[in-house]
């Protein structure tokens, strides 16, 4: 959105944010009301701590506005370190100062007055100002007043003049901010060694000119090879159309802007954004909240660890270390190569050119790259299950082949078993009837439901018949011997000389488990 909101403005030529209204007081008060609310509601979420820095008190004094992506990283690892350190939630008071965008001094003077009368009664045990306007307002009265915070230790955050030291109303410990403009721009020329010219934008503010002392001798060692071309002395529309049509061969670096010649103030990170968007050739940055608003990378400010080093600062000043105190050297915090991936790709750079040990962001992210023993685990789970699975389907192939070939081998003995016009059985070691073919359920003249799991003594309505076919079968269960006999049966069509042969029936180990037996009808053969 800030880049849209910025595109749009600058195409129509009114890019700038509101300035204070000299005659006018009644807006910035109102702004700063709805700021001290937002300080005052930053205390209400509180945590249940114990220990001796849970009862400590720190004021944050932040120059710029809630939500500045620089104040924002710089909290976040100044709040890590303070809760790591057991400081409560409730000890935290936080002044959103908004100088930047209120530079009037009448507006400075109504917000040291609130302060003033909002901490009267409070006793702070530090306070850490965030950036130089607010360590300004801690420090500096120039109406010659009682100092705000007397006698209570301050650390100045992000500031770039290493050269502020303590007062005797205030000991002093600086977190200091380091520009390395030659690194940033030694890593351009690695990443694009044809280049013959370099686009620097910078804005006129007072920050913005410290800046430009600090980088302006790092780039004249290559002022004798190279076109630099300075664009500070161009409103910003200007300086976006200069980048929109940068030659071949170059590329862009980005120190900031926060107001330009035109008298127009900006937010540096939505310049940076639309700079990125808007150029010809690859942007670097100094800062990584510019980086990451869409530039190439460079040698940047780390923000956060900027904040963590004072946090933990902050830490041994709470538990009463005096060694820091009253006039130690300035803490200088260090920076970082970072980079943007889908810039490096957008603009064809090689990664492999970049310093050991950079940060590349943004890089698309792959589940083997945060979760490699995951996706070795599940490939091996894959590939096993894989296996079993063909092994699976190998012996379901093999059983549906057994059981086709058993079903033909028992289709063929059904058809053995109809067509025959022998009479055929199986009989249990019950001498129980299992199976009787249908030409034997003919000859007899019964069906198999009368048939069919009885002795010959049951289907027999002659019980000399029965007991004597009976007392045969459970003979030759006995032996284990096949015999021949001739038995006389009724049927329809009166008595029935069969010539019967009956052989043990024996399971794979070889135990009789029944009787299988053929008869063939010789009545005729007997008459004859």
């Amino acid at each position: 959105m800030a880049f849209g909101y910025l595109e749009r403005t600058w195409r129509s030529g009114s890019l700038e944010r509101a300035k204070w209204p000299p005659g006018n007081l009644k807006p910035a008060l109102w702004q700063l009301a709805a700021m001290v609310v937002l300080g005052a509601t930053a205390c209400c979420a509180q945590t249940q701590l114990s220990g001796p820095l849970a009862s400590k008190k720190v004021l944050i004094l932040d120059a710029h506005d809630f939500g500045a992506s620089a104040s924002a990283e710089i909290d976040q690892g100044l709040l890590s370190a303070l809760h790591d350190a057991g400081v409560s939630n409730s000890g935290l008071h936080f002044e959103f100062l908004d100088l930047r965008r209120n530079p009037d001094p009448r507006y400075r003077d109504a917000l040291t007055a609130i302060l003033r009368l909002k901490y009267e009664s409070t006793k702070f045990d530090l306070v850490v100002a965030v950036a130089p306007p607010s360590l300004s307002v801690v420090l500096d009265d120039p109406h010659g007043r009682h100092p705000l915070f007397e006698g209570v230790p301050v650390i100045g955050v992000a500031i770039l003049d290493d050269r502020i030291s303590s007062t005797k109303e205030h000991p002093l410990i600086l977190i200091t901010d380091h520009t390395d403009v030659r690194a940033t721009v030694k890593m351009a020329l690695d990443l694009l060694p044809r280049t013959e010219h370099i686009l620097v934008v910078c804005g006129v503010s007072e920050y913005n000119r410290q800046i430009e002392l600090e980088a302006a001798p790092a780039l004249r060692e290559w002022a004798g090879r190279l076109d630099i071309s300075w664009l500070n002395n161009l409103p910003l529309d200007d300086m976006l159309r200069a980048v929109s049509k940068a030659p071949p061969h170059s590329f862009v670096l980005y120190l900031g802007v926060t107001a330009d010649v035109a008298g127009r103030t900006y937010v540096p990170t939505d310049v940076a954004e639309t700079v990125g968007k808007v150029s010809a050739a690859p942007v670097f940055g100094i800062s990584d909240t510019y980086v990451r608003m869409g530039l190439v990378g460079g040698f940047v400010k780390d923000y956060t660890e900027e904040g963590r080093e004072a946090g933990r600062v902050a830490v041994r000043i709470l538990k009463g270390d005096l060694t820091l105190l009253p006039a130690p050297p300035p803490i200088r915090a260090p920076n970082l190569e970072l980079f943007d991936w889908r810039q490096m790709k957008r603009w064809g750079l090689d990664e492999t050119r970049l310093p050991k040990g950079s940060v590349v962001e943004n890089r698309p992210v792959t589940i083997w790259s945060q979760h490699p023993w995951y996706v070795i685990g599940t490939a091996t789970f894959t590939v096993l299950e894989s296996l079993l699975f063909g092994a699976l389907w190998l012996d379901m192939r093999r059983r549906m082949r057994v059981q086709a070939e058993l079903q033909r081998t028992q289709s063929l003995l059904q058809a053995i078993l109809d067509g025959a016009p022998d009479f055929i059985f199986l009989k249990d070691r019950e001498c129980r009837m299992v199976m009787a073919n249908p030409a034997m359920l003919r000859a007899i003249g019964k069906p198999a439901e009368q048939v069919l799991g009885k002795t010959s003594r049951e289907c027999f309505d002659d019980p000399e018949l029965g007991r004597a076919i009976f007392e045969h079968d459970f003979r030759i269960l006995e032996t284990g011997v096949a015999e021949s006999v001739e038995e006389t049966v009724p049927g329809p069509g009166g008595l029935r000389i069969l010539l019967s042969t009956k052989s043990p029936y024996r399971d794979p180990e070889g135990r009789t488990i029944g009787i299988i037996g053929v008869s063939r009808d010789i009545t005729e053969r007997k008459r004859a």
